[in-house]
């Protein structure tokens, strides 16, 4: 295999343990996995954008370069902002003009945003955040139970629904106010796995997302009919997608 270590990156609201069935999967075949705590979510109080997240993505990217290990970085939903922002200097081909052999070698994105520099959440959807995200005194949003079956496991089962919505956790919302700076999917290549029945986002988010970039980076699309969280009904497959990013031979989707 081409890459030995996968660092996922959570979406908002999500834990590690949202991401631990795919974490498993791809162990099983070989990989070191890490799923780092984000800040703002595990620690939201102290949070006012999105660097400590940043951090803790860079954080374990470094970790896995330190095995000696090409990297490549899963990010999903909100996780693709600060994944994007963590890797600059990191790519394989950065590192190499440094005398280092190994690097991130690609990007594969599940349903992430992908902000270009100057760009955030709230460049693209400010009338959302006013008229429909409730946010507390403390500046914490939560997601409510009903918000989140409809938005992320809408093609989940009940049971599956109820454990999914038992893990969430507020997010500090000073994380969707920063601005990129850096957008490591321009200059690494990047898979987008596009989930045909995601209702997370107002129709045409994702579509939107995508659809500029084909012309400016090295970015391929691979589809399924799955919800906002395939990562929980679809493991292996997403792994599968995952695996064969990273370049291991005979992987069929």
């Amino acid at each position: 295999m081409a890459a030995k270590s996968i660092v996922i990156v959570s979406g908002a609201h999500h834990v590690p343990a949202h991401y631990e069935r795919v974490a498993t999967a791809l162990r099983n075949a070989g990989y070191s996995v890490q799923v780092p705590p984000l800040p703002s979510m595990h620690d939201p109080a102290g949070v006012k954008n999105f660097d400590p997240d940043v951090k803790a993505v860079r954080d374990a990217v470094e970790e896995e370069l330190g095995k000696g290990n090409d990297v490549v970085v899963h990010a999903h939903s909100y996780g693709g902002a600060p994944a994007s922002q963590a890797l600059k200097g990191l790519s394989k081909a950065d590192r190499e003009k440094e005398g280092l052999k190994n690097g991130v070698i690609k990007l594969c994105y599940l349903s992430a945003f992908l902000y270009a520099e100057g760009t955030g959440f709230s460049t693209f959807y400010p009338d959302l955040i006013k008229q429909n995200w409730s946010v507390s005194p403390s500046g914490f949003h939560t997601e409510s139970k009903e918000s989140a079956i409809g938005r992320f496991y809408n093609k989940q089962t009940e049971a599956e629904q109820e454990r999914a919505c038992s893990l969430l956790r507020p997010i500090s919302f000073a994380t969707f106010e920063s601005l990129a700076t850096y957008a490591a999917w321009k200059y690494i290549p990047t898979t987008y796995i596009f989930c045909e029945n995601d209702h997370s986002m107002p129709g045409g988010t994702w579509e939107s997302m995508i659809a500029p970039e084909k012309g400016v980076c090295e970015l391929e699309v691979v589809r399924c009919d799955g919800d906002h969280s395939p990562f929980l009904d679809r493991p292996e497959w997403v792994a599968k997608v995952v695996r064969k990013v990273a370049g291991e031979d005979g992987i069929e989707l």
